[in-house]
């Protein structure tokens, strides 16, 4: 029984008939089967590899072309001017000619900080930054600075409101520059806070004990001096403060300036840990500006090279106490020191190879004498508009 059952296993085993001995390949032919089967699956494999290996390639090289399209350095002003109102010719009627030699690798830009709402800028800042030595220089002016303009009150924080468009406005800081600007960023209390909340905040010691109530503004401010992490509504209130300053505007330039190196010092120490296609979403999405994403990530990465010894802060020098008689009354004016602010134009902000002298500016100040005149005889205004006392 046991051997009668081990047969009919073997038959169902090999279809009821046993085969014959010839049916089966020896060893060897079964070695070589087994061989070109291995080729024919290597080959596929490497077929395969290589198709993966293109496709590779050609995603690279779109992500190449779309980046080299998108992320880019954006296109400068190659002339100083382009209102007809240049150095040579004040009266705007366009007769004469102006020879610019550009540096391509210097980029100018207008930082502008809106305050309250009521159409006025608290922050007015101009920069250059050279993308060749990687260095990074930023000037304050005044929001009381006096300026050449036709409406009463010719303070520089009224240049965003008076103006119709961000080109006007520039032609205007031009006057006092020698030159429009390339680019301009204008950002308002939310974005402000955004942006510094969106970098973790900054580690800041506040030089002063700050406090302030402003109901009108819904402005509490209630800060101690010293060492401490500001998150971006804490800091906002920092850079806006000013009543306890022996030298009220200008106290808080110097700490606005402060607070800007030190948050960009910070930026750069922890460079590995930001992202910076999110840093731009959260800039372009907050704030106003002539730039697109491609040029602010193109920015970005230079900015990312800069030393931070290499980013350095001034202020539009003159007489910060200065006044004029309007209406009735003495009204405070910073009057621009001519010569020292040009050496300051041409040492740190003119992306010009030409020299920036009196002839390029329409600068509205006083002489030593108290009396306003503009330095190329150009009045927007009526010209013996403040000596009237």
């Amino acid at each position: 029984m046991k051997l009668f059952g081990n047969k009919k296993k073997s038959q169902r085993r090999h279809g009821g008939v046993r085969p014959a001995y010839d049916q089966y390949p020896d060893r060897e032919h079964t070695q070589e089967v087994s061989g070109k089967r291995k080729k024919r699956k290597k080959s596929r494999l490497k077929r395969v590899l290589i198709t993966i290996l293109v496709i590779i390639l050609v995603l690279a090289a779109a992500l190449a072309a779309v980046y080299l399209i998108f992320v880019r350095p954006p296109d400068v002003n190659m002339s100083r001017r382009d209102d007809g109102n240049t150095p040579q010719d004040s009266t705007g009627d366009g007769s004469s000619e102006v020879t610019d030699t550009r540096d391509l690798k210097k980029y100018t830009f207008l930082l502008l900080g809106q305050d309250d709402g009521n159409g006025n800028t608290d922050t007015m800042m101009v920069a250059t930054f050279d993308t060749a030595a990687h260095t990074l220089n930023v000037v304050s002016i005044p929001r009381d600075t006096l300026v050449n303009v036709s409406w009463p009150v010719k303070k520089a924080n009224t240049l965003y409101s008076y103006t119709e468009t961000m080109d006007e406005m520039n032609n205007h800081l031009a006057d006092i520059l020698g030159y429009k600007v390339d680019f301009y960023v204008i950002v308002d209390l939310e974005a402000f806070e955004i942006l510094i909340d969106e970098i973790g905040g900054v580690y800041y010691d506040v030089p002063v004990d700050m406090q302030y109530s402003d109901p009108g503004q819904d402005l509490y401010i209630d800060i101690k001096a010293g060492p401490q992490m500001l998150s971006g509504a804490d800091a906002l209130k920092v850079v806006r403060f000013r009543s306890g300053y022996a030298n009220a505007d200008i106290g808080r330039i110097d700490t606005q300036q402060d607070f800007l190196k030190t948050a960009a010092e910070q930026i750069l120490a922890n460079k590995n840990s930001l992202s910076l296609s999110s840093l731009a979403n959260v800039f372009l999405n907050y704030v106003e500006t002539d730039l697109d994403y491609g040029e602010v990530i193109w920015f970005a990465q230079e900015f990312m090279k800069i030393n931070g010894a290499d980013i350095t802060f001034h202020t539009l020098p003159g007489n910060y106490g200065g006044t004029v008689y309007q209406g009735g009354q003495w009204v405070s004016y910073v009057m621009i020191y001519p010569d020292e602010w040009l050496e300051m134009v041409n040492t740190y902000l003119n992306p010009f190879e030409e020299e920036i002298t009196l002839d390029d500016v329409s600068i509205l100040t006083e002489d030593e004498n108290g009396t306003i005149y503009s330095t190329n005889d150009y009045y927007a205004d009526d010209p013996n508009w403040g000596n009237y006392y």
